[in-house]
């Protein structure tokens, strides 16, 4: 929690008509939902560079590691 909302959402179905709308989509309005919630109704792409670049450089066997550091250090 408190980062970036750029995770794909996921409810059922009859939680649907709650979902934000988007003002550039045909069938938006009151009816189909609320507004977006941010400025950034597609989410904030400016994060998924950073997550590409870091994945990138540590490869797999870092990201293996770094997990491992991280549920150890969690489990301290």
């Amino acid at each position: 929690g408190g980062g970036p909302g750029v995770g794909p959402v996921a409810v059922r179905s009859h939680l649907a008509p709650y979902l934000p709308n988007h003002p550039l989509d045909d069938a938006a309005g009151p009816a189909s939902g609320p507004g977006p919630v941010s400025a950034a109704p597609y989410g904030s792409a400016g994060i998924l560079p950073i997550s590409w670049a870091y994945v990138r450089m540590m490869g797999g066997p870092g990201l293996t590691e770094a997990t491992h550091l991280a549920i150890l250090n969690a489990n301290y």
